[in-house]
């Protein structure tokens, strides 16, 4: 059953020189030539790729979350990943680290809902690689990408759209180093922007655009 979720990827994996290699089926992908000819770009700066657009061996379930990985939120949700007759809840939480790059980070999800196990029974609740965003021509002195809260937040933005959320409930940051660097603005202002962008009122390269001119404005 769980599979039938949108976010089902491969799992078993491991990095071994640049590439990303899979159980016992020997596969591999080059995730350069991935992020450069699969990836989305929302502008010249920012590309991402999605396990709920792109069925690819980068993402799927991993059983404990890596060390490097650090818990950036939770919060409840609409849980859309099953069709059912009557609006499930849920509660996700969401991890990040630095992928194969310090500039490509990849995020991943815990969902649990007592909604969802009323209907399908119990299933196992693991951890997801769902996305991965790619922030070229950003540099940081100091290369930890993860410090700033606009690439933490405009990351946000992104997987609650490919996660086709429509309402957040009790947005709770971490007291984690990552965690802490989300804004004020953006726990008491991200219901409002999901609104917009579910009422075609603004795109999400729009959205990010107009809050986020860290991402959008250098040009190198």
């Amino acid at each position: 059953m769980k599979k039938l979720f949108s976010r089902y990827g491969r799992k078993s994996f491991q990095f071994e020189n640049n590439q990303l290699v899979f159980g016992n089926n020997n596969l591999s992908v080059n995730i350069d030539e991935l992020l450069e000819n699969h990836s989305h770009e929302l502008n010249k700066n920012l590309f991402y790729i999605s396990s709920y657009e792109i069925n690819c061996d980068v993402f799927g379930e991993i059983f404990h979350c890596p060390n490097t990985a650090l818990k950036i939120c939770s919060f409840d949700h609409d849980f859309t990943e099953l069709s059912f007759q009557s609006v499930m809840k849920a509660t996700t939480s969401v991890y990040m680290m630095p992928s194969l790059y310090e500039n490509v980070i990849a995020t991943i999800i815990k969902t649990e809902s007592e909604d969802v196990e009323s209907f399908i029974g119990k299933y196992p609740v693991n951890y997801y690689i769902v996305l991965l965003t790619w922030f070229r021509n950003i540099e940081f002195e100091n290369q930890k990408y993860l410090s700033n809260n606009e690439i933490i937040e405009s990351t946000l933005l992104i997987l609650f759209k490919e996660m086709e959320i429509s309402f957040l409930m009790n947005f709770e940051a971490s007291k984690t180093a990552y965690g802490k660097k989300i804004s004020q603005k953006f726990i008491q202002k991200s219901q409002d922007w999901l609104n917009e962008i579910n009422e075609n009122e603004i795109s999400l390269v729009e959205l990010i655009k107009r809050e986020y001119r860290l991402i959008c404005d250098i040009d190198k």
